[in-house]
Formats: structure tokens, sequence, C-alpha cells
């Protein structure tokens, strides 16, 4: 069992499409998200990633991070929310981390990534526009009643503006963290 659970928490459960699945087997503990075991110690990340981390919860978990291509900008933005995630449970609130990117193959990219740091996500595009909304509805009713909880929701640009995301996700008015990846495009 201890491997099997190792081998799902590295390679979770995907579609047979060979999508990300919306609602994955198992949700991890209020203790999670957390950085993954390869980015602990002293391989962990690089001083550039920790500087820009440390200024942005300087600044109030405000500001963009402007790093060249291939230097981690996603890893550094996941390790941001762990940070800011671990301030904000001990206040007992909840928190959101809301991922936005122009392309449903992002969305799949930082669904993998966000999985590794243990975050448990929803992603929300239009192949899984049948799946998305109760799940989103059901992660705004953990956030709103449940806690200390934080959730990750990946969406596209385009779903992100839709009548029917925008009515789901204003029902929850707590701590958000917005990221935006890949908005320049």
């Amino acid at each position: 069992d201890a491997v099997k659970d190792a081998l799902f928490e590295r390679f979770p459960p995907r579609e047979p499409s060979g999508g990300t699945m919306t609602t994955p087997r198992r949700r991890h503990s209020a203790d999670s998200p957390r950085l993954p075991e390869w980015l602990r110690g002293p391989n962990g990340l690089r001083d550039y990633q920790k500087d820009a981390v440390n200024r942005w919860l300087e600044a109030n978990a405000r500001g963009v991070f402007a790093m060249a291509t291939g230097t981690g900008k996603t890893i550094t933005a996941l390790a941001a929310a762990v940070s800011l995630w671990k301030a904000v449970k001990k206040t007992s609130s909840n928190m959101l981390v809301l991922v936005t990117v122009p392309s449903k193959d992002l969305v799949g990219q930082w669904f993998a990534t966000a999985t590794e740091f243990s975050f448990v996500p929803v992603d929300c595009h239009s192949d899984t526009a049948a799946r998305w909304p109760a799940a989103l509805d059901s992660t705004v009713q953990r956030l709103r009643f449940g806690g200390p909880v934080v959730e990750m929701v990946i969406t596209t640009a385009d779903t992100l503006i839709s009548e029917r995301f925008e009515a789901l996700i204003r029902r929850y008015d707590g701590p958000t963290l917005l990221i935006a990846d890949e908005m320049h495009c």
C-alpha cells in the first residue's frame, strides 16, 4: 500500500483521454500544500527564487515575478502560494489560489506541477465544461464552510471571464491569491 500511495502521489490518476482528473481520489490534509520533497534541502529553490518569494511576501503578497524563460516562474509562484498559505492558515481562515492562463495546454502543465506541491486543483476550461461547474461549486462550498482549507482553481482566461465561472467564484469573498501566467499573450 505504501508503494501504491507513493506512486499515486507522484503520478496522479489521469482520464483515459490523457487529461487530468477534476476530482482526485482523495483530498490532502489541511497541512497541505507543501514544497515537494525534491525542493526541500540544499538542492531546493535557487537563491533568486527565494529572494523573489521573500520580496513578494514583504510587498504584502503583491507583485510580478519578472524572470527569464526557463528560470522557474511556475515553481516560484507555487512556493509563494505555499508560503502565503502557511501565514493565512494561522488566522484560521481559508484561501483560494486562482491561477489563470491563456491556453488549455498551460492549464494541464500547471495542474501537473501544482499536484507536486500537494494542491488538489480544479481545472476549468472548455474541455472540462461538463464537469467543472460542479467541481467549482464544491470548492467554493469548502472555502465558505470548511476550514482552514486552501483550494486551487486553474482556468483559462476565457473561462475566467465567463458568466458561469464568475457566478460561482463570486460566492467566495475570502483571501484569494491570483496568479496570472503568460497573460501578455
